[in-house]
């Protein structure tokens, strides 16, 4: 079930007082009782609800209540009427209806009421199409009862079931002629309820519930949590007399009710912690400073110190940096005498690989020659296998052309050229490999001789060999072709010799010209490595030059700041002692403060004076600090937020200046009473653009007020008189619903969700004008 956000939740704090007991035990006994209805009389915020539904907890029954919208008529509550006589007479479940004179759209409502009381049904209800589910609905209990079963005898069982089981609690306010009135036109109001009056909660009560709101707070001792909350009982108390003093005097109405009270706990509690925190920092913030102030004196004799270290560093690294210098100089010039020669070794070098490159170049033209013959034969040969071989050694007497072939090859390899050897080097297992790696290069002068016979024979030739035997004619091909290479190798043999004797020699003066590079590239490294150092001596020096410029005008900035705030060293100290001061003197401040935001809106100037003074002499004669000329304004507002009210409007009095203090500061929403439109002005430049304003008689009030209730803007409702829509009443009363981790305020028939944000974005932006009613602060 909601939990709702108001007195319910603070009633163990509440049992503490005996009255509260009666009313609470007296109502529940009420509801206990057969055909049991309370009517509660008091002002708005006196807990009339809140214990109402105690009672009914502590009675066991539920609670039913209705919902005001914009749209809620008669027919609506003829609507709920039947619920909850279905709820009572139907189910049979004993039920308390409560009633609060704030849902009282038509005087219909209260006469259905009177109606109930006296005779426990409204006339007409029901339609004759609707009974016979009543019936239905009965008739077994009836049976059950022995009661008869005709349509009067279940009609009347119907009717006694609901005066049995619903319990009516009226919450009336004597506020006015109306309750009066009322009394008067519907009798059973009085005749069937027993009326519980409540009065002002005594001095005693009020301490109990007071002492019990400052358990969490710190404090010096339970003593000053007596004290504060005596204090707290003749602030209250004493509202009360001002405004009965001010009800003879002005005939102005002023109602102090527990909701004040409350108020007041709860604010001094947030004022006090407030105050203490931003006086806490004002006092931190001071003594940071002269902790920073102590430190920057530190700081400027040890920067004096390092500063002269500093500046002998940098005049030893300004000669390291001078010796560094002549040091690259002197290597600089041998690296670039050993360059010069490096480079003119290197370039008679270059000329001598050229004519190598040169020599080389045409020895391989020349051998290019032979080399595609040798490469075709080498082809050929690769095609010979074992089958080819075995075809030639077939032979028993071979064809003059293979012979022939077969001799020339036997020379080549320097053995007989008879058929018999031949055959026998044929049989070998390496022949073929042999053929192919042949040393061509190496082939003698009488081998070539004797090869040269063969060759220039007319019928030694591959085409026509091979027409007798393929494997004869590849032979003849590659004895070509090794005759054609060996012969063009003599040849260029002469220019190999002159090549590799060129090549020696390049060689060994590349290893000179590398030997002297290797040194050169070892002097220049190090002359490199000398100038990097140079360069990172010149690097660091410009750096400890860099700091030592820098902390010197650091130091003379801070030399200066120190100086010129040792005046204020003092003063600070003062004003750390004043700070601390005021934070033992919020004690009592932040009480009278907080009295001065619940008690004092609804009061002129003449008043607001003698209320604070007699607020502060409770103060004082319980010995609680606080500040001698205390003023409200002064503690609750900031200068500088006083001259911005006034640039928006606010008139500069003091009066106004207390005001809009309290329109600010205060937890519930600002009643302002506003003759001559001055607060309205204000309000309208101080929230600008954002400010939604609407009035009663405007046909979108509730979705603006719903805009400003889930998005935080400011709402202005002008021109209020002294009726109000029921449906902004949980508005008005803050009646927040807890509903498991969401927070709801009830808008009509509209839940709308709220998170911390969004609540104090909108408790100091909702303005009311011209209400009169005791759960609103006035100003």
């Amino acid at each position: 079930m909601p939990r709702r956000h108001s007195g319910v939740i603070i009633w163990p704090k509440f049992i503490q007082d005996v009255a509260f007991l009666y009313h609470g035990l007296g109502v529940a006994g009420i509801l206990m009782m057969p055909r049991g209805n309370a009517m509660l009389v008091g002002v708005g915020g006196s807990g009339r609800q809140s214990l109402a539904r105690l009672a009914s907890h502590i009675a066991g029954i539920g609670v039913f209540v209705i919902e005001i919208t914009k749209q809620y008529r008669l027919i609506e509550w003829r609507d709920d009427m039947k619920r909850l006589f279905e709820i009572t007479g139907v189910s049979n479940t004993p039920t308390a209806f409560l009633f609060n004179d704030t849902q009282l759209k038509e005087q219909a409502f209260l006469e259905d009421i009177n109606n109930i009381l006296s005779s426990g049904e409204i006339p007409s209800l029901y339609g004759k199409d609707e009974l016979p589910a009543i019936y239905d609905g009965v008739r077994k209990r009836a049976a059950d009862a022995e009661s008869g079963g005709t349509a009067e005898e279940l009609w009347a069982f119907f009717v006694d079931s609901i005066r049995s089981n619903l319990h009516v609690i009226l919450a009336m306010s004597p506020v006015g002629s109306a309750f009066h009135t009322r009394c008067r036109f519907y009798p059973g109001l009085i005749n069937s309820t027993t009326i519980d009056w409540f009065h002002r909660w005594p001095a005693d009560a009020l301490t109990a519930v007071g002492s019990a709101f400052l358990d969490n707070l710190t404090l010096d001792s339970d003593d000053t949590r007596a004290k504060i909350s005596s204090v707290f009982s003749v602030i209250h108390l004493s509202a009360q007399d001002f405004s009965d003093k001010m009800l003879q005097q002005l005939k102005r109405h002023n109602y102090i009710t527990p909701t004040h009270f409350l108020e007041l706990s709860k604010g001094y509690r947030v004022i006090l912690t407030e105050k203490r925190t931003e006086l806490g920092n004002g006092r931190d913030k001071l003594a940071n400073g002269l902790a920073k102030l102590v430190e920057a004196r530190d700081g400027v004799e040890v920067m004096s110190v390092e500063l002269e270290k500093k500046k002998v560093v940098c005049a030893q690294s300004q000669k390291d940096c001078e010796n560094l210098l002549v040091e690259i100089v002197s290597e600089r010039r041998v690296a670039d005498e050993q360059r010069k020669q490096v480079e003119g070794d290197s370039e008679r070098i270059g000329k001598e690989e050229i004519e190598c490159k040169a020599i080389a170049d045409d020895a391989e033209a020349e051998l290019n020659v032979a080399l595609p013959a040798l490469q075709k034969a080498m082809a050929e040969v690769e095609k010979l296998d074992k089958s080819a071989i075995s075809e030639i050694k077939a032979y028993k007497s071979p064809p003059k052309q293979v012979e022939t072939v077969l001799a020339a090859v036997m020379i080549l390899f320097g053995n007989k050229t008879d058929w018999t050897t031949a055959k026998k080097v044929l049989g070998e297992a390496n022949f073929l490999q042999s053929i192919k790696g042949y040393d061509k290069d190496n082939v003698s002068a009488t081998i070539m001789k004797k090869i040269k016979g063969y060759v220039s024979h007319a019928d030694f030739k591959p085409e026509a060999v091979g027409a007798v035997s393929k494997a004869a004619g590849a032979l003849c091909t590659w004895v070509h072709a090794i005759y054609i290479y060996a012969s063009v190798a003599k040849e260029v043999a002469p220019k190999r010799a002159r090549l590799k004797g060129a090549q020696e020699s390049l060689a060994v003066k590349q290893a000179s010209l590398q030997k002297a590079q290797e040194e050169l590239a070892e002097v220049t490294a190090k002359v490199n490595r000398l100038k990097q150092k140079y360069d990172d001596s010149v690097g660091e020096k410009n750096r400890l030059r860099a700091e030592a410029d820098q902390m010197e005008l650091l130091l003379d900035r801070a030399d200066k700041l120190v100086k010129g705030l040792a005046g204020e060293n003092e003063r600070w100290r003062a004003s750390i002692g004043q700070l601390q001061n005021e934070i033992g003197r919020s004690l009592g401040d932040a009480l009278v403060a907080a009295a001065f935001l619940s008690y004092a809106g609804p009061f002129d100037t003449q008043y607001r004076s003698n209320l604070v003074g007699g607020w502060l002499s409770a103060v004082r004669e319980q010995q609680l600090p606080s500040t001698e000329n205390f003023t409200f304004a002064s503690f609750c507002a900031l200068p500088t937020d006083v001259r911005q009210w006034n640039i928006q409007g606010l008139p500069a009095d003091n009066f106004s200046t207390e005001n809009g203090a309290i329109s600010v500061r205060c937890s519930r929403w600002p009643l302002m009473i506003d003759p001559q439109n001055q607060a309205n002005k204000w309000v309208r430049k101080m929230e600008e653009s954002q400010l939604h304003i609407v009035d009663l008689k405007s046909k979108d009030m509730l979705r603006k007020i719903e805009n400003g209730i889930v998005y935080g803007l400011p709402v202005l409702l002008q021109d209020v008189l002294e009726e109000l829509d029921p449906a902004l009443e949980p508005v008005l009363a803050k009646a927040l619903i807890k509903v498991g981790n969401r927070e709801v305020l009830r808008l009509g028939d509209k839940e709308l969700d709220y998170n911390k944000e969004t609540f104090s974005v909108c408790r100091e932006a909702f303005i009311f004008g011209r209400y009169l009613k005791g759960s609103i602060s006035f100003s």
